[in-house]
């Protein structure tokens, strides 16, 4: 049976059994993700003791005729690097409709102009795909558990926003955004 942690204490307490050495950001970003931002529920399994990371993410295939953009690093201000392959996109705030998440996404990590990604998904051009629950070893935070329902969408980006790489700073971390050929999926 899984419980939700929904104090400080009781997530600490929760993962304090756990190495915190290898994870990618503190306890302080996730309990301050879960709490304040609201982005992420915290689980525990009361048989097992496993610790689950749970939330919603948007997410965007973004393509430009053969190749398809990817985010292909995370490089943080700790030092640590994580190596991904992943769409641009992210976690989805309580209240917020995955859409909405999705353009401010993009707008935030590719710097394409807000509102004319509006247009774009107004107009039908970004389009709904899927939506899938899935699990994974957390890749921020090690020895817990990422339960995640994924919002997928695709979009053909018009070449007169193409850049050969895109580089997102932000206040703990430099993302890198690059194209590959699609069939790399």
């Amino acid at each position: 049976m899984r419980v939700e942690l929904k104090t400080a204490k009781e997530i600490t307490e929760a993962v304090k059994h756990i190495n915190h050495k290898d994870w990618i950001k503190p306890l302080v970003n996730l309990i301050h993700t879960a709490l304040v931002k609201k982005e992420y529920k915290i689980y525990k399994d009361t048989i097992t003791n496993e610790i689950y990371v749970c939330g919603n993410i948007a997410q965007c295939e973004i393509t430009c005729g053969n190749v398809r953009l990817i985010e292909t690093e995370q490089r943080f201000k700790n030092g640590k690097v994580t190596h991904r392959n992943m769409p641009v996109g992210g976690k989805i705030p309580h209240g917020v409709k995955p859409e909405i998440c999705l353009i401010q996404e993009i707008h935030e990590e590719i710097n394409i102009d807000y509102n004319f990604l509006k247009q774009e998904l107004e107009a039908g051009k970004i389009v709904f795909v899927s939506k899938r629950d899935f699990q994974e070893p957390s890749l921020m935070y090690a020895g817990t558990m990422a339960s995640y329902t994924q919002y997928l969408y695709k979009w053909e980006m018009p070449m007169t926003h193409f850049k050969t790489k895109y580089i997102e700073s932000a206040n703990d971390k430099e993302c890198t955004f690059e194209w590959v050929p699609k069939e790399s999926l």
